[in-house]
């Protein structure tokens, strides 16, 4: 699905899959955004790209917006091709060590113990612990730490053509018919923290996104500031 005219959306919920894959176009190749549910996401985005025409432009880079399986289980496969990776520290930990299989010291990763969601361990290139910018070509990423949903969990903030685009992962998404309704990331992880959320989200507030791009359901695409303040009010009533 072509979102903007460097937006795309390589793979998740429109295509029937699990984890929202994003691609972003630079002036030397492409940024991936999550890379989706071990082995079932990769033929979707490889067909993808390459029905946008975009398969002569390198993966440059890989930013995994928390260590699930559904949003960082092929992060492996594209490390092997060259892929820069980067991801929030403590999720980062759990993804590396992920072979140890031990819910106690990695619940993160083990959220939904599945056969088909192991994936291969893998190093990241760059751990983020805390809020920073990046640098990726012609653009300057701000990523923003937002524990909660998992204690890795990160934002990333990338304008284009003057407007904000909000990478979200699962801190926050959109479903419904007019995509107006918040998806909480407040399930589905032994590590969830309602305190680190509710603080994560409120550090969303008043930064005016043009576009929230989730990791489930569907892109908002219209500025958001107010659905971000109706998320952040959702959750504080739902921990009350």
């Amino acid at each position: 699905m072509k979102i903007t005219e460097k937006i795309y959306l390589l793979s998740g919920m429109s295509y029937g899959l699990l984890g929202n894959v994003y691609g972003i176009v630079h002036r030397d190749g492409l940024i991936m955004v999550d890379c989706g549910r071990p082995k079932e996401a990769i033929p979707m985005i490889e067909r993808n790209i390459k029905l946008w025409g975009l398969d002569g432009l390198p993966i440059t880079a890989l930013l995994i917006t928390h260590g699930h399986p559904d949003h960082c289980g092929n992060g492996k496969y594209f490390q092997q091709k060259g892929v820069k990776i980067i991801a929030g520290q403590k999720d980062a930990d759990q993804i590396l060590r992920l072979g140890d299989y031990d819910p106690n010291i990695f619940p993160c990763v083990l959220h939904d113990f599945e056969p088909d969601c192991l994936f291969e361990p893998y190093e990241t290139d760059i751990k983020v612990s805390e809020d920073t910018h990046l640098s990726i070509c012609e653009y300057d990423i701000e990523v923003l730490t937002t524990p909660g949903h998992t204690q890795g969990s990160v934002v990333y903030i990338v304008t284009i053509d003057g407007k904000r685009y909000f990478f979200t992962g699962d801190t926050l998404s959109a479903e419904g018919s007019r995509a107006h309704t918040p998806i909480l990331g407040t399930s589905a992880s032994v590590d969830y923290c309602g305190k680190s959320y509710i603080e994560s989200m409120q550090k969303l507030l008043n930064r005016y996104p043009d576009a929230i791009l989730g990791g489930h359901g569907f892109p908002r695409l219209v500025p958001s500031n107010a659905f971000v303040a109706q998320a952040c009010m959702k959750a504080m009533k739902e921990r009350s």
